[in-house]
């Protein structure tokens, strides 16, 4: 075991909100720390020595967490993972007042398979008689699940909890030298949805784009557990995931940009409640076109995109933790019939999204 950044403590009895637990790898490293390790061993795109002021502008973020220091040998994500998702247990039960006899399914997002249900990990160390499932869709995991779950929401009952939880471990399968290392951060994080009573799925959206270059993800997909879900229309026959910076940031201004426009003008139809955003990729140059974007379509709803920037990109994590973030900040003022955008993309080239509508004041 090792020792956690903890995020979100327990909640007033007073406050009634959303229970959510993050945990961090024990190791920050801040762009100071990063120029410097890159310094002589590696530039950027632009074959410009990498600077402190150059990583915070690109990837808009502060701090990146981990689980180990730079240039140390990461341990196994055999090992890690399975400790991350106890700890995030343990966090969870502690600060949201959770009664694991509740949950109705235990679902676990992660990018990289070790062979292992790592959901089943969660529910045994909660003693939970449920469901349990991992999900394979890397940064889009918890969008895509959602989206499978409102196609079979009818099926699931008036009120069913969910506990969402997503572990990476990001470093140990990045080269020290890559400049991802920028980006991602090692932790998990999750977030119990109780639908039918604070949320309902009022509309989703999936897509994924066949392209011959992505992100590169050495994935294998043998050591994925049966019964896992896993994203629709990707070829497994193919290397995945090789795609270039530069073809991503393109990708990134159109397609989930679309999306977002599509599930705006649905949501905004008959509305007169506040429409929230909330997007998985939050930080730098991404973030500022999106913005860009929203003005010039008439989106008229807040992004929220913040977590990135303090604690960096947790991968399948991103998009939850900051929708934590969203409806436990006071200064939300989320009331019943306000709607969440709930949005994930990445490089992977998948773009999922929910519509969530608030059933109650979350004040």
């Amino acid at each position: 075991m090792v020792a956690l950044q903890k995020e979100h403590e327990a909640l007033p009895e007073e406050i009634s909100r959303i229970p959510a637990f993050t945990v961090l790898g024990p190791i920050s490293v801040d762009n100071f720390q990063l120029a410097d390790f890159y310094r002589r061993k590696v530039s950027s795109g632009t074959g410009k020595e990498i600077t402190p002021r150059g990583i915070f502008e690109i990837t808009g973020i502060e701090k990146r967490y981990r689980l180990q220091p730079l240039g140390v040998t990461p341990r196994s994500i055999e090992e890690t993972i399975p400790n991350l998702a106890t700890d995030l247990a343990e966090g969870l039960m502690l600060t949201g007042k959770i009664d694991p006899a509740d949950l109705d399914y235990i679902f676990t997002c992660t990018s990289y398979p070790i062979g292992k249900k790592i959901s089943s990990r969660v529910k045994n160390h909660l003693e939970a008689d449920c469901t349990s499932m991992d999900v394979y869709a890397a940064c889009s995991g918890p969008g895509y699940l959602l989206y499978r779950l409102a196609r079979v929401r009818e099926q699931l009952g008036e009120e069913v909890n969910i506990l969402l939880t997503a572990v990476e471990h990001y470093s140990a399968k990045i080269h020290e030298l890559d400049l991802n290392n920028s980006i991602f951060s090692d932790g998990a994080t999750a977030v119990v949805l109780r639908l039918g009573k604070d949320f309902e799925i009022s509309s989703s959206r999936y897509i994924f784009e066949l392209n011959n270059k992505a992100i590169r993800m050495p994935i294998d997909y043998s050591r994925i557990p049966k019964g896992s879900l896993v994203m629709e229309n990707i070829p497994h026959d193919v290397p995945f995931f090789k795609m270039h910076g530069p073809t991503v940031l393109r990708w990134f201004y159109t397609t989930p940009v679309q999306i977002m426009q599509e599930m705006y003008t649905e949501a905004v139809d008959g509305h007169n409640g506040n429409i929230q955003i909330v997007t998985h990729q939050g930080s730098g140059r991404i973030i500022r076109n999106i913005k860009e974007q929203m003005a010039a379509r008439n989106i008229d709803a807040h992004l929220s995109a913040q977590t990135v920037e303090k604690i960096g990109n947790l991968a399948s994590g991103s998009s939850l933790a900051e929708f934590s973030a969203l409806v436990n900040n006071p200064e939300t003022h989320l009331k019943k019939g306000d709607k969440i955008i709930f949005m994930c993309f990445g490089a992977g080239l998948a773009v999922t999204a929910v519509t969530l509508e608030v059933l109650r004041d979350l004040n």
